[in-house]
C-alpha cells in the first residue's frame, strides 16, 4: 500500500527541523517558499494545507501564527507577503464564515496600519486587502471623496489606475447599500461621483483606454457598465451619433482616442 507523498514530506521536515529553537516558523517558511516557486502545483497546495490542519490540530490562535510567520514585525505592505496569504487561510480555517470579521478586527487591535492606498495595490491577497480596508473606512465614516483621493483613482498623466478604481468602486457600492433603498444601479451613481472629479471628454478617454487594454474579463465587464452608464448621458442628450463624436473633437481628444471611444459608444447604442 502506497504512502501519501504530502505527508510523508511533510512529516520528513518536520524531523528535518524539530530540534531547531525556530522549527515552526522555519517549517512554514520552507512550504510557503516552495508554494511561491511552484504557484501552479497542486502538491506544495497540499502541503500549505497540511501545514493549517497540524496548526489547528495543534490549537495554535490566529495571533500565534501571526507571529510564527513574522508578521508581527512587518510595518508596511503586509498584504503584499505570501506568508499574509497563509495566514488569512488560516483565520479562514478556524473562523469559518466569520473569518473576515476576525481578520479585519485582529489587524485593528494590532494597530496595523491598513489605510494605505498602496497596501491593496501592492497586494498579492488584494481582493482580501480590499475587503479590510473598506471595510475600515465604512467603520471610520469615510465618504466616496476621502476614499477616492486616499486611493488617487485619476492620476494624471496616467489616468485612471484600474485597481484603485476596482477597490473605490467596491467602497461606494457597499456605501450604497447602507445608504440608499432605491433601485438606481451602482454604475449610475459611480459615473455621477467620478463626474464630480474628472470632465465627460476626460473620463470617456480614459474608461476607454482602460478597457481596451484590460486583460481581465471580470474588469472589462465593469468598465462597459460604467461606460453605458456614461453613454446614457449623452444619449438623453445629444440623441445623435454625430453630435458626440463632435462633442469629443471639440473637448481636443484626439482622432485615435475619438474612434475608440465611438466604437464603444456604437456597441452601447446597438445594445441600447
Amino acid at each position: 500500500m502506497g504512502h501519501d507523498p504530502v505527508a510523508f514530506l511533510f512529516e520528513n521536515l518536520q524531523a528535518h527541523y524539530k530540534h531547531d529553537e525556530k522549527h515552526d516558523a522555519k517549517l512554514a517558511r520552507a512550504i510557503i517558499d516552495a508554494k511561491q516557486k511552484h504557484p501552479h502545483d497542486e502538491f506544495f497546495v497540499k502541503m500549505e494545507q497540511k501545514l493549517l490542519t497540524t496548526w489547528q490540530a495543534e490549537e495554535k490562535d490566529e495571533g500565534l501564527v501571526f507571529d510564527l510567520l513574522g508578521l508581527d514585525k512587518v510595518e508596511t505592505n503586509i498584504f503584499a507577503l505570501p506568508a499574509m496569504e497563509t495566514w488569512v487561510l488560516y483565520v479562514q480555517k478556524l473562523k469559518g464564515e466569520k473569518w473576515k470579521v476576525a481578520v479585519l478586527k485582529f489587524l485593528q487591535r494590532s494597530n496595523y496600519d491598513i489605510h494605505q492606498g498602496n497596501t491593496i495595490a501592492n497586494a498579492k491577497t488584494s481582493d482580501i486587502a480590499a475587503m479590510v480596508v473598506v471595510q475600515a473606512w465604512l467603520q471610520e465614516g469615510k465618504d466616496d471623496a476621502d476614499v477616492f483621493e486616499l486611493l488617487d483613482v485619476i492620476s494624471e498623466p496616467n489616468g485612471i489606475d484600474p485597481r484603485s478604481l476596482r477597490v473605490w468602486a467596491y467602497f461606494v457600492k457597499k456605501l450604497n447599500a447602507a445608504t440608499y433603498r432605491d433601485n438606481i444601479p451602482d454604475e449610475a451613481r459611480l459615473i455621477t461621483r467620478l463626474l464630480n472629479y474628472a470632465n465627460e471628454s476626460a473620463l470617456a478617454r480614459a474608461l476607454a483606454k482602460l478597457k481596451h487594454k484590460e486583460p481581465e474579463q471580470h474588469m472589462s465587464l465593469f468598465l462597459t457598465r460604467l461606460q453605458n452608464e456614461h453613454f446614457q448621458l449623452w444619449k438623453s442628450r445629444y440623441h445623435d451619433r454625430e453630435k458626440v463624436k463632435q462633442y469629443l473633437v471639440d473637448n481636443h481628444i484626439n482622432d485615435e482616442s475619438v474612434q475608440m471611444i465611438m466604437v464603444d459608444y456604437d456597441l452601447f447604442l446597438k445594445g441600447s
